[in-house]
């Protein structure tokens, strides 16, 4: 909420089988961190208890039954929902668990099925329609239904996986390189070869890019586009920021930080072999993501006007792995940049 409200709706309502069932949103409070924090202006996310006082009564009533479907391990609002018993909520449906979740805090369900869709939640609810608003559930339970990962296809399923699986592979399989041991998706190598490309091709002084936005490995063998979708899986622009080399330094001082063009040494950093000069200007090539505060950076406060170069963040390690010409005879590892 605030002057910046997102306009989306806190709770909304359902019928089905002549039960209105009243749904809660609730947002994480760390949504503007872990999002873009500069997008969030204006917005405010209020403490799950001061929300969920404020949405549960009011959904409640006009619905038989209050769910609260949370981006949150429910398990981080068991307390919460034991404290306030008075609250109808029949049921908190969450993600982010590590693993599935079946448990209750109180009378109230916390489920969440797990992640990758390894599984599925069914809920079933008991409903006297008769009782007093607030004591409608007279019962609640849920089933943790486990996919079958190497079971028989549904042939309709079957048939659309493969439609859409062609176009992905006509639109990103083109091979634009080669590797022939693979670079591990936590290693030193692939941060270099990611943030080495951008770096180049951008012509930008240093790179900056954060740990956790590198979300898989590249497997040995034909390097596709496809394959760095894999790598680089966010449709994030690609921004030029002028930083002081005192801003700078603070930048690479974060611990998600990874980067090119410049050198961690025992007195400081490095670029170009010269020490980092506090007072000149350099370029440094990040992604819209980072600019706008995510993962702790603060380039927005350092430079308001960063110039867009239109590309999203595959496109220039496409672009560079594509002109190294790669080979089983002349592997991607042994191109990768050395900082």
């Amino acid at each position: 909420e605030g002057e910046g409200s997102l306009g989306l709706e806190s709770t909304a309502v359902f019928e089905r089988a002549g039960v209105k069932s009243g749904v809660v949103g609730l947002a994480s409070v760390t949504s503007a961190q872990t999002a873009m924090e500069g997008r969030f202006d204006g917005v405010t996310f209020e403490p799950y208890e001061a929300a969920l006082a404020r949405a549960v009564p009011e959904v409640a009533k006009t619905a038989d039954v209050v769910i609260v479907l949370a981006h949150e391990c429910p398990t981080e609002l068991a307390a919460l929902v034991s404290q306030h018993e008075t609250w109808p909520i029949a049921a908190v449906l969450g993600a982010h668990c590590r693993e599935p979740l079946d448990t209750k805090a109180g009378k109230t369900l916390l489920v969440s099925p797990g992640k990758h869709f390894e599984s599925y939640a069914r809920v079933e609810l008991k409903v006297d329609r008769s009782k007093a608003p607030g004591q409608r559930v007279l019962a609640a339970d849920a089933t943790l239904v486990k996919v079958p990962g190497d079971g028989p296809a549904h042939p309709e399923l079957a048939a659309a996986v493969d439609h859409w699986q062609k176009k992905l592979d006509a639109a990103l399989g083109e091979p634009v390189g080669f590797t022939k041991k693979g670079l591990a998706k936590d290693s030193p190598e692939l941060a270099r070869w990611v943030t080495g490309a951008l770096r180049e091709s951008t012509g930008a002084d240093i790179a900056i890019l954060n740990k956790k936005g590198i979300r898989a490995g590249l497997p040995a063998g034909p390097v596709t586009r496809s394959s760095i979708y894999s790598v680089l899986p966010f449709d994030n622009s690609v921004l030029l920021v002028s930083l002081t080399g005192e801003q700078l330094a603070k930048e690479l001082a974060n611990e998600e930080a990874i980067y090119a063009g410049v050198a961690k040494t025992g007195s400081g950093f490095t670029v170009a072999g010269k020490p980092l000069d506090p007072k000149k200007t350099y370029t440094v090539a990040t992604v819209e993501y980072l600019y706008f505060g995510g993962a702790g950076f603060h380039f927005e406060d350092a430079d308001k006007t960063p110039r867009e170069t239109g590309m999203v963040w595959q496109t220039p390690v496409i672009d560079w792995t594509r002109k190294q010409a790669t080979s089983e005879k002349k592997p991607l590892e042994g191109a990768v940049p050395r900082g």
